[in-house]
């Protein structure tokens, strides 16, 4: 008869405890797809008559080359609404990850665009809970309409978006999730804006959010904020084009956080500005505005198209 300690049974215990575990964790690898649904926002500012008994003067903007369609809205943007930015919406083609925004007014030529893109990333042997990178967001920094007086005159550009993952490991990893991305042009104005001093708090930002509702931005939740310098007023060696990855988990499909900015910075989680080329380290930092306190101040815009629908799935880490 053969006999066996109870170190060795405590053992084998622990192997089969752990093989089970490990064989019950799944795994899974496939590819991330990202589409833009529509734009909401800013498309046209219209200026006083230059000259006593002309009409006033109108400028539009073009969203992937198309005028937007107004939807009535105006907001002045200067005490007393001298200028006055009007407000409008497009939709976009299925498929479309790369939006570019074309200001009449400024001529717009690359690099005066401003571009928002996303480049879906392939997952190799993720598992439900670990962060891992969905993508990577390109923002170019150009002209566009919207900066106001203030800040608190900025009036935010929406951007609903779809994203979903493919893979053949099995349902827990074909997810899909809503969001919002804005845009927020900051204008600190001529000659403020020339002092590197105010080079950072001048830059403008991108703001990623969840939420299937662009019209109740009470029910978003704001992942990370990325802010990339103007063209006009960077520290020298810089671009006005960053990059930054969308990072998001399984369980469903959630989005966590933004990482690694390139020729940008992060808002509110200790990331380095940019390194100036040939420099001894990043830019001095300015005072840097909260972004979501005025992204929030957009509840209500309306959305062209209705293309958006409730999520199905509650929200879970």
């Amino acid at each position: 008869m053969m006999n066996y300690s109870s170190r060795a049974i405590g053992t084998a215990v622990l192997m089969l405890a752990a093989s089970a575990a490990t064989a019950t964790t799944p795994t899974g690898s496939g590819s991330v797809n990202f589409e833009f649904l529509s734009f909401s926002g800013p498309v046209q500012v219209t200026f006083p008559p230059f000259v006593p008994g002309e009409s006033p003067q109108s400028v539009g903007s073009l969203i992937n080359g198309v005028t937007p369609t107004l939807d009535g809205r105006s907001i002045p943007t200067r005490p007393g609404g001298s200028v006055t930015w009007e407000f409008g919406g497009t939709t976009f083609a299925p498929g479309t990850n790369r939006v570019e925004f074309g200001e009449i007014y400024w001529q717009p030529t690359d690099p005066q665009y401003n571009v928002i893109s996303f480049a879906g990333a392939t997952f190799a042997n993720v598992s439900p809970g670990t962060e891992f990178r969905l993508g990577t967001i390109t923002f170019q920094n150009g002209n566009w309409s919207g900066g106001g007086a203030t800040p608190l005159l900025n009036r935010t550009s929406l951007l609903p978006f779809r994203i979903w993952t493919t893979s053949s490991d099995g349902p827990q990893f074909n997810q899909e999730q809503f969001g919002i991305i804005t845009l927020t042009v900051n204008a600190t104005g001529f000659p403020a804006n020339q002092d590197p001093a105010n080079f950072d708090a001048e830059a403008d930002w991108i703001t990623v959010f969840m939420g299937d509702d662009p019209t109740d931005s009470s029910s978003w939740i704001e992942v990370a904020d990325f802010r990339v310098y103007d063209l006009c007023c960077k520290p020298a060696g810089l671009s006005s084009t960053g990059t930054v990855d969308l990072m998001g988990k399984f369980g469903s499909l959630i989005l966590t956080d933004l990482a690694n900015p390139v020729g940008g910075f992060i808002v509110g989680n200790n990331n380095a500005l940019p390194v100036v080329p040939g420099g001894g380290g990043g830019v001095t930092p300015g005072v840097i505005p909260e972004p979501a306190t005025w992204a929030m101040m957009i509840a209500g815009f309306g959305l062209v198209g209705g293309v958006m629908r409730r999520r199905r799935d509650a929200l879970t880490a």
